[in-house]
């Protein structure tokens, strides 16, 4: 069982920093990586990601924006690199998941945790089956027969990690993805500003932009999200557990 290491304050971006990246490249994750090369992907796993869906050429990459053209040459975009990179983690140190169970309502006792580096599509399956792991079941007894349902609704859980993978502000370093699971909440963190336009108010009437278009659009193609702009996270008001989204930020 690995440790888990306690949230610290991480450094981030200025505001202007990210208006420029906007303004003059598009996102983060659409630029080129000029001095890298289309074999520093992993083209196989993609593959099998894909292969369900469709199946994936070089063009598909080129359309996706996991490469693009660069002075000539096909280079991986940050996203590619993000997402399918051979050796992603040396270039972006925090693009991982740290997911914890902790025991009561607090994080004086952890009870189970793990560091999820798997390419980002699979670490969104391996982050929500660590919460499934610890999530119980509740018996519902209806008018005929008695049904079965999770305690931590399943859309919301998805939704909520999922978020955090694909809103994620890469460009910030020192703190990965957190994810804690209490008795009675779930935290879901990442590191960033909100994105450049969306406001607290936005997020309440559930407004949502995307920060990492590479990234979306993938995810999309995968079936890991609804569209490959908008990713708003619902909870199910029938069911009462709380689902906390949050990012690490500084003034």
């Amino acid at each position: 069982m690995s440790g888990w290491v306690p949230p610290t304050a991480a450094p981030t971006p200025r505001r202007s920093d990210e208006l420029r990246r906007y303004s003059d490249r598009g996102s983060f994750d659409e630029q080129p990586i000029p001095e890298l090369n289309s074999e520093a992907l992993d083209f196989r796993v993609a593959s099998e990601l894909f292969a369900p869906i469709r199946t994936l050429t070089p063009t598909s990459f080129r359309s996706l924006r996991v490469t693009t053209i660069h002075q000539n040459r096909e280079v991986p975009t940050v996203g590619g690199a993000l997402l399918f990179g051979k050796n992603r983690l040396d270039r972006f140190p925090d693009a991982w998941v740290q997911a914890g169970r902790f025991a009561g309502s607090d994080r004086s006792k952890l009870i189970d945790s793990v560091e999820i580096r798997s390419y980002l599509p699979i670490a969104a399956e391996e982050s929500v089956a660590f919460v499934r792991k610890h999530t119980t079941r509740e018996a519902v007894i209806g008018q005929v027969r008695r049904a079965d349902r999770w305690t931590l609704p399943s859309a919301a859980l998805r939704e909520a990690v999922i978020n955090a993978i694909v809103h994620a502000d890469y460009a910030a370093q020192g703190a990965p993805i957190r994810i804690a699971l209490f008795d009675d909440r779930l935290e879901v963190e990442n590191p960033g500003l909100l994105p450049v336009g969306l406001t607290i108010e936005d997020i309440e009437k559930g407004v949502s932009k995307l920060r990492n278009r590479v990234i979306g659009r993938v995810f999309h193609a995968l079936n890991l999200i609804e569209q490959s702009n908008v990713v708003p996270l619902r909870h199910e008001p029938a069911q009462p557990d709380v689902v906390h989204q949050a990012e690490h930020q500084e003034d």
